[in-house]
């Protein structure tokens, strides 16, 4: 017969044992929502055939919410205030420490070249991103970023390449 001291041990080592087990598994079970949050990233926008620099680097905002939603909010003065909204769109992990992204934001009116801006034509701005953990706090990224007119079609690519660190 177990006295109450027997049982309190059993459970007490019972305990430990799992809370010894369970932080990594917590931790390996957090891949999918690594990447919840809010990250400040920094991109420079490259030329998809010679990956060469267009420009300075941009700082936007992403959050990731939890259920695979995302928000973004452009960090950048290539567009005139007002001209550009932020983005919407969805992630999904992608196994490991690697996740993927789609985001679309409207290009509300048209603005003629003042570089270093290209100058934009009303419509869409759509980027497709992948996402790599580097750290818990740090992401890789690269993305391909199209800019639609009002009839949906292309008019400007762009494939970007970059950092994110997470908002603390």
């Amino acid at each position: 017969m177990n006295t109450p001291r027997q049982t309190f041990a059993v459970v007490l080592l019972g305990l430990c044992s799992f809370a010894g087990t369970a932080t990594p598994v917590f931790a390996q079970g957090q891949g999918a929502h690594a990447i919840e949050g809010v990250w400040g990233m920094t991109i420079t926008l490259r030329d998809c055939t010679s990956q060469a620099p267009l420009g300075p680097p941009l700082r936007t905002l992403l959050t990731f919410h939890a259920g695979g939603t995302l928000s973004e909010s452009p960090g950048t003065s290539q567009f005139a205030p007002g001209q550009r909204s932020n983005g919407h769109g969805l992630w999904s992990y992608a196994g490991a420490s690697s996740f993927t992204a789609r985001f679309v934001a409207m290009v509300v009116f048209d603005t003629p070249p003042a570089p270093p801006a290209p100058g934009f034509v009303s419509g869409w701005q759509v980027v497709t991103a992948n996402f790599q953990l580097a750290d818990v706090n740090r992401l890789n990224v690269t993305a391909t970023v199209q800019f639609f007119d009002i009839n949906r079609n292309v008019y400007r690519s762009a494939c970007p390449t970059g950092t994110a660190e997470r908002f603390q």
